[in-house]
């Protein structure tokens, strides 16, 4: 079975630089090409963002341009990867796509 790497925030980091103990690192079942329901798309990741605007996320601040992560929940970020299956009209395997949660 091949499995994800699914990266959660433990607790957020108010000031200082994060530890490995804020997060946890885990093996998630990857979805089947059977599973795709009709209009989406089965993507693996090729490269991940890892950004300075990412440090205030970890923060727990309420007032900045962009939400904070959340505790016991995967980091999201922007990557680009390319589609193993689809059930979309607009995309077929092997094309290469851009996005984020």
């Amino acid at each position: 079975m091949t499995t994800n790497t699914v990266v959660t925030l433990n607790k957020l980091v108010p000031s200082g630089a994060p530890t490995l103990e804020n997060f946890k690192v885990a093996a998630a079942p990857v979805p089947t090409k059977d599973a795709l329901k009709d209009g989406e798309i089965l993507v693996r990741t090729l490269y991940l963002s890892c950004d300075p605007y990412m440090r205030g996320r970890l923060s727990g601040r309420t007032d900045s341009y962009v939400a904070s992560f959340e505790a016991g929940k995967p980091i999201d970020g922007l990557g680009v990867g390319v589609v193993e299956a689809s059930s979309h009209a607009d995309y077929k395997e092997g094309d290469i796509v851009t996005g984020g949660a």
